[in-house]
C-alpha cells in the first residue's frame, strides 16, 4: 500500500467541526461527564457517565450469572450510554471490532468515577503531620 492510500484510509484529524464541537458542548451540558469517540466508518460517537441506577442494575445483573451473560449485560451498560448517535451504534462497532466492549467498558468506570478534580484518594496520609515532631 502506498503512503498516499496509507494516509486516504487513516483519520488525519481528531480536529472537531464546528457542528460537532456544538453537539459535543451541548450533551457536556446535559450529561456533564462525557467522552468523544470518532471511527473512521461509524463517525462520532458519543458516550456519558452512566447514572447511578444504571451501574447498579449493571453490578447486580452481574452477579446473576450464569444466569444472564456478562458480555449482554456489558452491552446493556455500554448502550445505555451511547448518546450520540444512539445505542445501535453499538452493535455495529462491536460486530467491526469485538474487543472495543473492553474500552467503552473501561471508558465507563472512569466516567463514573469522575475527574480527578472532583474525587481525591487521600489513603492512609489523610491527616496532616504534627508539627511538633
Amino acid at each position: 500500500m502506498s503512503e498516499e492510500q496509507n494516509t486516504e484510509n487513516s483519520l488525519e484529524s481528531t480536529d472537531l467541526t464546528e457542528e460537532e464541537q456544538t453537539l459535543c458542548e451541548n450533551l457536556e451540558t446535559a450529561h456533564k461527564r462525557i467522552f468523544v469517540w470518532r471511527f473512521k466508518d461509524h463517525g462520532l460517537v458519543v458516550q456519558r457517565k452512566p447514572t447511578r441506577h444504571e451501574w447498579r442494575r449493571y453490578k447486580t445483573d452481574l452477579t446473576k450469572a450464569p444466569m444472564t451473560d456478562p458480555i449482554l449485560v456489558q452491552e446493556n451498560l455500554i448502550k445505555a450510554c451511547m448518546v450520540h448517535p444512539g445505542p445501535q451504534i453499538l452493535d455495529k462497532i462491536l460486530d467491526d471490532s469485538p474487543a472495543m466492549l473492553e474500552l467503552f467498558m473501561a471508558t465507563a468506570e472512569g466516567l463514573a468515577v469522575g475527574d480527578r478534580g472532583e474525587v481525591s484518594a487521600l489513603g492512609k496520609d489523610w491527616k496532616k503531620p504534627d508539627a511538633t515532631t
